[in-house]
C-alpha cells in the first residue's frame, strides 16, 4: 500500500473513530435526557394520581370499618351464628338496611355494590352494576379475609371478567370475643375509578395503568395485554421503555403505599421511537456525506505532500548500480524549507559526494575489493549455509512451493539446534519444536503414508486441530499449541532427546514396510511430579531386552543403539539412577519411553 494511501486511511479510521464515538454518545445522551425530562413530568402526573386513588381506597377502607361495626350488623351476625333459624328473615331485612344506608353514604361510581356473606345467606347493595358472587368466589373470597384476619385483602382473582374485590373478615367486637361472624367484600371497577381521577386533565387521557402485589396483576388498563407485566419486570430503575405486543411503551415504575401495590405508569412510545429513528438515520446520512468530503479533501492534501515524496523517490530509484545522475525534476526544491525541500536537498548534496568518491576511491580500489570478496565467497561455514538456506525458503515462498519452503526451514532450525546447543538441559517446548521441524520433513517426504497425533496426558490437545491426516503444508505450527499453552512447556530435559525415537519409529515402521505408519507423541505427567515422554509406532517391534543387551554389550551398539544408550546415560547422569528410558512393546505399538523428574532449573 502506497503512503497515500496508508495516510488517508489512518486519517480516516481516526476521524470516524472519533467523531463516530462522539456523536452516538451524543444521541445516546440526548435520549436519556429527553427520558429523564419525560420522567419528571410524569412523576408530577403520577404522584398527584395515586395520592388521590390512595384517599379513594382509605375511603373504601373506612365503609368497610363502619359496616362491619355497626352494632345491628353486629348483633343479627351473631345471632344467626348461634343458628337461631326463627330469626332467619328478620336479621336478612336488618343487616340489608344498614348495608344500604352506608352504603348510600359513602356511595361513589367506583363502588359497584357491597356484600355481606354468611353460612346462612349473603346480602347486596344495588350500585352502578350488579353482579351475584358465585359459589367459588364466595369460598376464595371467604378464604382470603380468614387469612388477612380482619385486615383489609385486595382480592384480585376475577378481575379479568369481574372487578377488583376489598374483603374483610367481620368479627365479633362485644367482649373482645373476635370470632369469626362472616365476610364483607366491597366490588370496585377500577376503570371507573381511574378515570374519575384522570377525567379533570387531558394530559392523564392517555396514561395506561398496571397495578401488581406479589407478581400478581391486581389492575391493568384495558387497553393493555397481560403480557406486558413481564416486560416491565426488566425495568431495572425508576423509569425505562419496553417493547411488547408490538408497540413501545414509556413506563414509569413506583410503590401505592396504602395497599402496598407495585404499580407502572404508561404511554404509548410508537410516534416517539419513531421519530427517534428518522432523527437518527437524517442524522447518519448528513454525518456520512460530511466524512466522505472530509475525506476527499484531506485526500487531495495527503496528495499534493506525497507527490514530492514520489518524485524523491524516483531520484534514488535511479541512483543505483552504474548509473551514479540525479534525474532532473520540474520543481526547484533548493527554495523551499520544510522538510519534503530538506529532504530533497540532503538526497542531492549525498549524491554529489558519492559521485565524488566513486571517482576518487572506488574505481581506483575496485579490483582488490573484487579479490577480497571473492575470498570471503570461498569460505563455507555454518553461517554461509544457514544464510543459503535461508535465501532457498524465501525464494521458495516466492514462488509459492510451501513443500519446499517447509523442508528448508526445517533443516535450517536443526542443523542450527544441532552445532549452536551448549546446555545440557533445554525446555520441552524447544525439544518439541525439533520434532515438529523434523516431522514437517517427514511428512513431505511420506505424505499418506505417515501420520502422527500429540497427545498431553492422554488427550489431544484443543488447540492443536491435529488429526491423522494433518497437512504441515496447510497449518505447520497448529499441533503445536497445546505444549505451549499447557504447564509443561518449560520442563528441562536433555537436548535431542525425543527426535532420535521418532527418527527410529519412521525408519522401522515405514521405510521397512510399504504400509502406513502411526506415530504417537504422547507427555503425560505423573502424580509423583515426573513426566513421562513416550514415541510409540506400529509396524515394528521392540528385541525383548534390547537396552540391557546394549548395556552388557551382548549386542553390537551401531547406530540407533549408541544413541539409545547416550540418551538412558544423559537422563540417569543428570536427574539419577531412577531415571532414564525404557523399551517396549504395548498394543501393537513399539513404545519409548523417558522417564524424568519434573523441574524447570535450566543446566
Amino acid at each position: 500500500m502506497s503512503l497515500e494511501k496508508k495516510l488517508v486511511t489512518i486519517v480516516s479510521v481516526i476521524i470516524i473513530a472519533t467523531i463516530g464515538s462522539l456523536n452516538i454518545f451524543s444521541i445516546h445522551f440526548i435520549k436519556l435526557r429527553y427520558e429523564e425530562m419525560l420522567y419528571q413530568s410524569m412523576s408530577s402526573s403520577s404522584y398527584l394520581i395515586t395520592y388521590l386513588l390512595n384517599s379513594h381506597l382509605d375511603t373504601v377502607v373506612q365503609f368497610t370499618d363502619v359496616l362491619r361495626s355497626d352494632s345491628t350488623i353486629q348483633r343479627h351476625l351473631d345471632i344467626i351464628h348461634q343458628d337461631l333459624d326463627y330469626h332467619l328473615e328478620s336479621s336478612y331485612e336488618k343487616i340489608y338496611k344498614v348495608q344500604q344506608t352506608c352504603y348510600q353514604q359513602y356511595r361513589k361510581p367506583y363502588l359497584t355494590y357491597s356484600a355481606i356473606i354468611n353460612p346462612r345467606f349473603t346480602t347486596y347493595t344495588y350500585g352502578y352494576g350488579y353482579e351475584k358472587l358465585s359459589t367459588d368466589m364466595i369460598e376464595e373470597i371467604n378464604h382470603a379475609a380468614r387469612k388477612a384476619k380482619g385486615a383489609p385483602v385486595w382480592f384480585s382473582r376475577y378481575v379479568d371478567n369481574s372487578y377488583l374485590f376489598l374483603a374483610r373478615q367481620i368479627r365479633k367486637i362485644e367482649h373482645m370475643e373476635l370470632y369469626d361472624m362472616g365476610t364483607l367484600a366491597i366490588a370496585i371497577d377500577m376503570d371507573v375509578l381511574l378515570d374519575e381521577i384522570t377525567k379533570e386533565s387531558r394530559d392523564f387521557q392517555n396514561i395506561y395503568w398496571i397495578f401488581s402485589q406479589d407478581d400478581q396483576i391486581i389492575y391493568s388498563s384495558p387497553k393493555l395485554e397481560r403480557t406486558v407485566l413481564p416486560e416491565l419486570r426488566g425495568i431495572s430503575g425508576k423509569y425505562g421503555i419496553i417493547s411488547a405486543e408490538g408497540h413501545f411503551y414509556f413506563a414509569l415504575r413506583g410503590r401505592l403505599e396504602g395497599p402496598d401495590w407495585e404499580y407502572f405508569q404508561l404511554i404509548p412510545y410508537d410516534a416517539m421511537e419513531s421519530y427517534q429513528k428518522i432523527l437518527v438515520f437524517a442524522y447518519l446520512a448528513v454525518f456520512l456525506l460530511g466524512l466522505i468530503l472530509t475525506i476527499f479533501l484531506i485526500h487531495l492534501s495527503i496528495r499534493k505532500l506525497t507527490a514530492h515524496i514520489g518524485v524523491l523517490c524516483q531520484k534514488m530509484a535511479s541512483f543505483h548500480g552504474d548509473n551514479t545522475d540525479i534525474i532532473q525534476v520540474p520543481y526547484d526544491y533548493s527554495q523551499r524549507k520544510d522538510e519534503i525541500g530538506l529532504m530533497h536537498q540532503y538526497f542531492d548534496s549525498m549524491a554529489q559526494k558519492v559521485n565524488t568518491l566513486i571517482t576518487n576511491d572506488y574505481k581506483l580500489n575496485l579490483e582488490m575489493k573484487t579479490m577480497q570478496l571473492k575470498s570471503l565467497e570461498a569460505q563455507i561455514n555454518p553461517h554461509f549455509l544457514y544464510n543459503t538456506l535461508d535465501s532457498i525458503n524465501w525464494r521458495a515462498k516466492a514462488s509459492g512451493n510451501e513443500e519446499i519452503s517447509i523442508m528448508v526451514e526445517a533443516l535450517g532450525t536443526l542443523l542450527r539446534s544441532s552445532l549452536s546447543q551448549k546446555s545440557s538441559l533445554v525446555p520441552l517446548k524447544e525439544e518439541m519444536e525439533l520434532v515438529r521441524r523434523y516431522l514437517a520433513i517427514q511428512k513431505i517426504r511420506y505424505e499418506e503414508r505417515l501420520v502422527y497425533s500429540f497427545e498431553i496426558n492422554g488427550a489431544v490437545p484443543e488447540k492443536s486441530g491435529t488429526d491423522l491426516a494433518w497437512n504441515p503444508c496447510e497449518s505447520p505450527d497448529s499441533w503445536m499449541d497445546g505444549v505451549l499453552d499447557s504447564e509443561l512447556a518449560e520442563v528441562m530435559l536433555p537436548p535431542f532427546s525425543i527426535q532420535p525415537f521418532v527418527e527410529n519409529a519412521i525408519k522401522y515402521g515405514l521405510e521397512r514396510f510399504p504400509d502406513q505408519c502411526s506415530v504417537i507423541i504422547a507427555v503425560s505427567r505423573e502424580p509423583d511430579n515426573t513426566l513421562y515422554i513416550m514415541v510409540k509406532n506400529d509396524g515394528s517391534q521392540f528385541e525383548a531386552n534390547l537396552l540391557e543387551k546394549l548395556e552388557q554389550s551382548k549386542q553390537n551398539a551401531q547406530g540407533l543403539g549408541i544413541g539409545l544408550l547416550n540418551i538412558n546415560q544423559r537422563i540417569k547422569l543428570l536427574f539419577g539412577t531412577e531415571y532414564g528410558l525404557t523399551l517396549y512393546n504395548k498394543d501393537g505399538f513399539a513404545v519409548a519411553a523417558i522417564h524424568i523428574p519434573i523441574t524447570f532449573e535450566k543446566g
